[in-house]
């Protein structure tokens, strides 16, 4: 494992926390509304903020190095949104297969 954590926060004020990529599937698999999903390890992190039910902003972060990236949101899924949570809780990586845009 590597992240040290994943804090997700649901439409109705809930929050759940994630230990790996494990964690990640079980929750997100709760078919409930979320508003974002906050993924943290050392100076990497991982910011997915969901609008209406569909994630609006997607941003991969690496500040030992002052690199950050973001994802365009037209066309990625729920599942896209799983896979790249699940990618960076058990990598710290951007997921690959994504387009990647440095910002």
């Amino acid at each position: 494992m590597f992240c040290v954590g994943s804090k997700i926060i649901f439409a109705d004020g809930r929050v759940a926390v994630a230990r790996n990529g494990a964690d990640i599937v079980r929750i997100l698999s709760m078919g409930t509304n979320i508003t974002s999903i906050a993924c943290k390890a050392d100076s990497l992190a991982l910011n997915v903020e969901f609008s209406d039910g569909a994630a609006s902003e997607i941003c991969w972060q690496n500040a030992d190095l002052g690199e950050k990236f973001t994802l365009n949101v037209d066309g990625i899924t729920f599942d896209d949104v799983q896979k790249i949570a699940v990618c960076f809780m058990d990598t710290g990586e951007k997921a690959a297969g994504y387009a990647w845009e440095k910002a």
